[in-house]
């Protein structure tokens, strides 16, 4: 990018083409590293272009480098920042959590909690909920029930506000549900009360269904807490829900209805009472039967 005398400018956006094309043939060649270099060069010249940056993101994931994926895309929404294309930052924030989310998921939480802020600056409220959920759960997998709990409830305090109802509803079974993972029925019970505030929550089923969960559990009564998460409103929940529900346990949960089984043989005390050496004795004389003391009658004197 030479000045000369009939050039006083370098020519960006044509060494920004030309870095492009190349990467374009060491793609299709399959040699990705020199493909990354030159994406990474394209994005210089371009002034740090973030959708160079971008295209190298998806090399990486050829690569299975993952966590370069997060911290190349995150450079980037920086940039898109910068530039006041908020939109475009949470676009590609979003995009590489999903990406990464398998294999970083605590880089891919990082990534969706950042989207989740930028929307919300731009006060795009139902994506910003999207973005908190998606965040919660991850959360819920990794088992973190304290940060799953507070982005579930982010992700209802979002949608309370666009009155967006089915989904609320679904959510709330969820929040309780993370609650009672943690053996907290004091924060479930809360959180079931406060969402009687929300439109046609009290006389939802879903309503009904935490409230009959939330009985079973206070009673510790683990048969009926499994027979209320069998039904279908538990069980045609999100996937990640439909486990918490599927593995609940009430903390000292009896079967109701049922009791001990009887050891078989048993028999009431002073009953039938059987010698140590066990049940297959022969009879002492005391209990042998007339039959028996004639035969030993006949031979009581003796051989002649």
């Amino acid at each position: 990018m030479q000045t000369g005398l009939f050039k006083w400018k370098p020519d960006y956006d044509g060494a920004a083409s030309e870095y492009s094309k190349a990467a374009t043939a060491f793609k299709n060649a399959k040699a990705y590293e020199q493909t990354i270099s030159s994406l990474m060069k394209a994005s210089e010249v371009q002034k740090k272009s973030g959708s160079s940056m971008e295209a190298a993101a998806l090399i990486y994931k050829e690569l299975k480098e993952f966590h370069k994926i997060a911290n190349l895309v995150e450079e980037a929404s920086n940039l898109y920042l910068e530039h006041g294309v908020p939109d475009t930052a949470s676009i590609a924030l979003e995009r590489a959590a999903k990406m990464i989310e398998t294999h970083e998921p605590e880089r891919a939480i990082e990534l969706y909690k950042k989207a989740c802020d930028v929307c919300e600056g731009e006060d795009r409220v139902r994506h910003s909920a999207e973005m908190a959920g998606k965040a919660a759960r991850i959360y819920i997998r990794l088992k973190r029930f304290d940060e799953a709990a507070e982005h579930l409830k982010k992700e209802i305090d979002h949608l309370s506000t666009v009155n967006h109802q089915g989904q609320l509803n679904k959510l709330m079974m969820a929040l309780v549900l993370i609650h009672l993972h943690q053996d907290d029925f004091v924060a479930a019970d809360q959180a079931f009360k406060a969402a009687f505030s929300y439109d046609r929550f009290v006389e939802s089923e879903e309503a009904s269904a935490i409230e009959q969960l939330l009985k079973a559990y206070e009673e510790g009564d683990q048969e009926a807490a499994d027979g209320i998460v069998k039904s279908p409103l538990f069980r045609y929940m999100e996937n990640d829900f439909t486990k918490l529900a599927r593995d609940l346990k009430v903390p000292g949960g009896l079967l109701s209805g049922k009791t001990e089984k009887s050891v078989p043989n048993a028999t009431p005390s002073g009953e039938g009472d059987v010698t140590a050496s066990g049940g297959g004795d022969a009879p002492t004389g005391a209990d042998k039967g007339p039959e028996e003391e004639e035969e030993e009658d006949e031979f009581a004197g003796g051989l002649l």
